[in-house]
């Protein structure tokens, strides 16, 4: 390994590398700023060949699926190569069922949300209040970190906490030993 690094520090730029290709803006292929970009990529294990959809609806949407594989879209940015895209997060609708009434509300949606990933929003009345069986919240999940099963709640300091579990709306294949997507 030493040996490497030593050939490693002994290689240089030669003149023909280092004196560079000046590039104006004009030419640079610089997308118009008028239509929608995103740039997505399907986690399978074999190619797929897949069509265009809407930009809103792949990154907001989700999870948007190609078969049975989850494709993950990021907004489109001209100044990034691709390996500097982060291809990690999905929306994904969450149900928290099995709690009191008097937290079927989207301030707790919001937390719950918050805990779960990024919240986005959530399926409530017009006075912020949820009737049903569960509150349905929409997330922008990390899909290298495992999922959630659930989340504690405490209605007051003292009092018991009450656990909510948590069920994935289209979740996609995960790992059911680590938890992740």
């Amino acid at each position: 390994m030493e040996a490497m690094q030593a050939l490693m520090k002994r290689m240089q730029l030669s003149e023909a590398e280092k004196k560079g290709i000046r590039i104006c803006e004009a030419e640079s292929g610089s997308m118009g700023s008028g239509d929608p970009k995103a740039i997505g990529k399907v986690l399978a294990e074999k190619v797929v060949n897949a069509e265009a959809s809407g930009k809103r609806h792949a990154l907001e949407d989700g999870p948007w699926m190609f078969g049975k594989d989850l494709v993950i879209v990021v907004d489109y940015d001209e100044s990034k190569v691709l390996e500097e895209m982060v291809f990690a997060f999905v929306p994904i609708w969450i149900r928290a069922s099995k709690m009191p009434l008097c937290m079927m509300n989207k301030a707790i949606g919001r937390a719950i949300g918050g805990e779960v990933g990024e919240f986005m929003r959530m399926e409530s009345e017009k006075d912020g209040t949820a009737v049903g069986q569960f509150l349905r919240i929409k997330v922008r999940l990390d899909i290298r970190k495992p999922l959630m099963r659930g989340v504690t709640l405490s209605l007051a300091k003292g009092k018991k906490e009450i656990w909510c579990p948590l069920v994935y709306e289209f979740l996609p294949y995960f790992c059911y030993t680590c938890g992740i997507i």
